[in-house]
C-alpha cells in the first residue's frame, strides 16, 4: 500500500497550475490576415471573414485602405471630384454602418459594436473599384456592394440571408432618403450622383 502511494505521489497533483499546452503548429490568428486574404475572403461572399474583421482591432484601417483604394480606382477619371466624392462615400459608409448596427437589433440579439460594423462596411466597399469600367461598371459596384453589405450583416449578427436584406434595406433607407432630399434641396450635385448610385 506504501509503494502505491509513493507512486501517486511523484506525479503533479494540483491540475489547475498546470501549464496552458503550445497552440496547434500551422494556424494563423485572424489578427496576422493580411488585407489581400480578406479581401478574397470577403469578394467571393464568406460570411465569416466579415466576423472576424469586426473582431480585429486593425479591421478599421484595413477597411479605410480598402475603402479608399476601391474609391480611388473606380473614379479615377472623375478627376478632382474624388477629393470630394470619396470623403462623401467613407461618411456615408459610417452612417450605414451605424444605422444598421441598430436595426438589426430588431431580428437579433448578438450585435457586436459599431467598430465592427464600421470595419465590416468598408470591406463591403470593395466592388467600387469596378466604377473604372466604363457604363456598365457603377451599377455592377452598386448591386455588387449591395450583395458584400448583406452577408457582412448576416456574419456579424448570425441572422439569415433575408433577415440581412431586410436590415440593409431598412437602413440603406434611413441614410439614403434624407440625404438625397437635402442634396436635392441645397443642390448638392456630387451627393447626388453618389446617391444615385450607392448603397
Amino acid at each position: 500500500m506504501s509503494i502505491a502511494s509513493d507512486g501517486a505521489s511523484e506525479g503533479p497533483t494540483d491540475l489547475g497550475n498546470a501549464a496552458p499546452s503550445a497552440p496547434r503548429q500551422g494556424r494563423s490568428t485572424p489578427e496576422g490576415r493580411s488585407v489581400w486574404e480578406r479581401l478574397q475572403d470577403a469578394l467571393t461572399l464568406k460570411a465569416a471573414v466579415f466576423k472576424e474583421i469586426g473582431a480585429d482591432p486593425n479591421g478599421i484601417t484595413q477597411g479605410f485602405v480598402v475603402a479608399a483604394v476601391a474609391g480611388a480606382v473606380g473614379g479615377i477619371f472623375t478627376g478632382p471630384l474624388l477629393a470630394v466624392t470619396i470623403p462623401l462615400q467613407l461618411t456615408l459608409v459610417a452612417a450605414l454602418a451605424g444605422v444598421s448596427s441598430l436595426v438589426v437589433r430588431l431580428v437579433s440579439q448578438r450585435v457586436p459594436p459599431y467598430s465592427a460594423w464600421l470595419s465590416a462596411a468598408l470591406f463591403a466597399t470593395a466592388p467600387s473599384a469596378l466604377g473604372i469600367i466604363p457604363m456598365v461598371g457603377l451599377y455592377a459596384a452598386g448591386v455588387y456592394t449591395m450583395i458584400l453589405e448583406v452577408v457582412a450583416i448576416r456574419g456579424l449578427a448570425g441572422v439569415s440571408a433575408a433577415s440581412a436584406l431586410v436590415v440593409f434595406l431598412t437602413a440603406a433607407a434611413l441614410v439614403s432618403v434624407p440625404l438625397w432630399a437635402l442634396a436635392t434641396i441645397v443642390g448638392m450635385t456630387p451627393l447626388r450622383g453618389l446617391l444615385e448610385f450607392w448603397p
